[in-house]
């Protein structure tokens, strides 16, 4: 079931933008990541819902699929919601291994409820936390991208050495290439 869910868990660049997650589903998915394991227990992660007019705030200070010559969705493919992932500085050092687990529990829901997500990494954070108006103390760790896929995403088996640039067809799936797993493992 989990292996299930993790194929599924693509990065989805093309969404109805008539779909927003609701409160009830962004409260589920912060449950999640206060659930997950994070480094001395500390819980530095805050976390914010983007939506409405906050969304095309978030939508024009990040940047989409450098792989893509027309990587970032057009209007009327973009996603109607955000989840950003804010470090509180008062409470210690950032620790990217727990953004990450905290990131991952929060896409495998969302996954599990149907939507497909995209992280970012490259924000205009300044921009984007004076124009959100946040505190002082919380800096935008990650976003992330959250809504009903308008997009077919498929893995292809690559082998070690072969392009891991994703890329999509002209019927408009997007590929994303993954080195097969015998390549992957170091023979101790």
């Amino acid at each position: 079931m989990v292996k299930k869910l993790i194929e599924q868990n693509r990065s989805c660049r093309r969404y109805d933008p008539s779909r927003a997650l609701s409160k009830e589903e962004f409260r589920g998915l912060v449950e999640l990541a206060r659930l997950s394991p994070c480094a001395a227990n500390r819980q530095t992660l805050r976390y914010a819902l983007a939506d409405g007019q906050r969304a095309d705030i978030v939508f024009d200070s990040i940047m989409w699929a450098g792989y893509l010559e027309d990587g970032a969705p057009k209007e009327g493919e973009r996603p109607a919601s955000y989840i950003l992932l804010l470090h509180d500085k008062n409470l210690g050092a950032a620790d990217l291994v727990s953004v990450g687990i905290a990131i991952q529990s929060m896409l495998l829901g969302a996954v599990e409820m149907g939507y497909k997500g995209c992280i970012f990494g490259s924000i205009d954070r300044k921009r984007l936390k004076t124009a959100l108006g946040l505190a002082e103390n919380l800096e935008i760790v990650n976003v992330i991208a959250i809504g009903k896929p308008a997009e077919n995403i498929v893995i292809e088996d690559i082998r070690l050495g072969d392009s891991i640039k994703y890329y999509r067809t002209a019927d408009r799936t997007h590929h994303v290439p993954k080195i097969v797993t015998s390549d992957l493992i170091v023979e101790l």
